[in-house]
């Protein structure tokens, strides 16, 4: 039934899921249709066991050759190219990158006006794979590394070099965008960032190419009004909102030449509940089949069960690359961050995580704010505490505010606008702010609450300790939190952080829980 009714949702949208429920609520099955789909199952399940293997090192086409793969070990991180026999190589400046045709002439003035002197090690080795436009990518490295610019360059620059899309355009209440270029994030603050990045570079470059952002909490008229006078080159979005916009008679997609889903694991995850949407814009709208079309998948975390999720959006080899920058367990469930150090404190229930927070404040980042270095970021799972929190920072003498999804559009954006400017030293927020969002330093992250998975952990402690800054992360463990034990310890070692003995006892313990004395 789930899998009738998620292909219902990606081809007929809500209504058809609907509608396909009713039906199959109405449906009776005998005991032989039973038996019948439980071994069709079983069978499914056992074929998916058979190709759950590491994403790297046996794709789940196992009847295909093995694909060529290519280490770089003299980097300051391990780097791996698989799928493409004999790369070109990384370019070690932006003058490389021009002569190579990876950086338009426009861009690489614009990158230096934006104080951008020289690519991180992640753009060094994606703008050359992306500079050929047949080659998909999935691209995977750590959080702060400069991910975002390293798509945004090579599109942008090929966009300056390349002569402009003829696309029918009618302005007026009528008009409808074609845009070249589409930009997919999962959060409204990521789509603003990346547009910034664009819009930016653009500026810097002198060039007249438009933009528009997409995103929900604001009226899609509202968003929507700049179409009527301009066509648009490049739209960043949420998808959601995209969709709401494609249905509206206002977006088509049947020009874009580039898709990127940035944060492409919470894209792409069913338990987030983008992935239906996103299917939708990739296989029930307009936009040109994959093989018509380049698309490029950006994260910190790719973990193997989502490999053929992933490869479902992209070219099959060898027209497939990936890139991995940076150090990754088994698992691939988070990158190194070596460069952050990662303090862990065990509490006992929550009056004594409030006690311990302003003494571990006070000690780790500073007891007043000239003693304060950079800006902090505190996460918590529960928006409920987000005004506790705030009041007793600000008890400890720490300008604050909160970022949550139950603000409106307009609050959000005030938030991270007085965060940006240093009006708050320290800023309380939930999910919402860990992937993605790049803020200027940042050199504490304080989980007060860890969260389910090592993959959000990482996305979070990646707050800080970007673009090659140090940073410090503080997170409070308590009994209930024994599921992460064995992930985080491992986590921990990867990055060479001290492990406490407690910890090491929690995750070699597994699931065994005390009991609780009540029956």
């Amino acid at each position: 039934d789930q899998g009738e009714l998620s292909s219902e949702f990606k081809f007929e949208g809500k209504p058809g899921a609907e509608r396909k429920g009713r039906e199959l609520g109405s449906k009776t099955w005998t005991p032989q249709e039973l038996e019948g789909l439980m071994q069709e199952q079983r069978q499914k399940e056992s074929d998916a066991a058979a190709a759950e293997e590491d994403d790297f090192d046996a794709e789940a086409e196992s009847d295909a050759e093995p694909e060529p793969e290519v280490g770089y070990h003299k980097e300051e991180l391990p780097v791996r190219i698989r799928g493409v026999e004999k790369p070109d190589g990384p370019i070690q400046t932006w003058d490389e990158g021009v002569s190579r045709g990876c950086v338009a002439p426009m861009a690489q003035q614009a990158l230096h006006e934006m104080k951008m002197h020289r690519p991180t090690l992640i753009q060094r080795f994606a703008l050359p794979l992306i500079a050929n436009s047949s080659r998909d990518l999935l691209a995977q490295a750590q959080t702060g590394s400069g991910k975002t610019m390293a798509f945004v360059i090579p599109i942008v620059s090929r966009l300056l070099m390349s002569p402009p899309v003829d696309r029918p355009f009618f302005p007026g209440a009528m008009s409808q965008a074609s845009p070249v270029a589409l930009l997919l994030s999962p959060t409204r603050e990521l789509a603003i960032q990346t547009a910034k990045h664009v819009s930016d570079l653009l500026h810097h470059a002198g060039s007249k190419m438009t933009t528009l952002t997409l995103y929900g909490g604001e009226t899609l008229k509202q968003q929507i009004k700049p179409i009527e006078t301009k066509n648009m080159d490049i739209i960043c979005a949420t998808p959601g909102r995209l969709l709401d916009a494609i249905d509206a008679g206002k977006v088509s997609l049947s020009f874009a030449l580039v898709v990127v889903l940035d944060e492409a694991d919470q894209m792409l995850d069913l338990s987030v509940g983008l992935e239906g949407t996103v299917m939708q814009i990739t296989d029930g709208r307009d936009l040109p089949r994959s093989d018509g079309r380049q698309t490029l998948l950006f994260s910190a975390t790719m973990p193997d069960f989502q490999t053929k999720q992933f490869h479902s959006v992209l070219k099959a080899p060898p027209l497939r690359a990936k890139l991995r920058v940076g150090h990754y367990a088994e698992d691939e469930k988070g990158g190194s961050c070596r460069h952050i150090r990662q303090l862990l404190t065990q509490v006992s229930d929550m009056d004594d995580r409030w006690e311990r927070l302003g003494r571990d404040l006070l000690e780790t980042w500073g007891s007043t704010k000239p003693r304060r270095e950079g800006k902090g970021i505190i996460f918590t799972n529960r928006i409920a505490l987000a005004k506790p929190l705030e009041f007793a920072l600000r008890k400890c003498g720490i300008a604050c505010g909160q970022l949550h999804g139950k603000q409106t559009q307009e609050m959000r954006e005030q938030v991270v606008k007085k965060f940006r400017a240093g009006d708050f030293e320290m800023l309380i927020a939930s999910n919402v702010a860990s992937r993605g969002l790049d803020f200027p330093d940042i050199r504490l992250v304080v989980q007060f609450e860890l969260p389910k998975t090592v993959e959000i952990y990482t996305h979070r402690i990646g707050r800080t300790g970007r673009n090659g800054q140090t940073g410090t992360s503080l997170a409070y463990y308590t009994r209930t939190d024994w599921r992460i034990a064995k992930p985080l310890a491992e986590f921990l070692t990867l990055n060479e952080q001290a492990v406490p003995s407690w910890l090491q006892d929690a995750a070699g313990g597994g699931k065994k829980r005390s009991r609780s004395p009540r029956r």
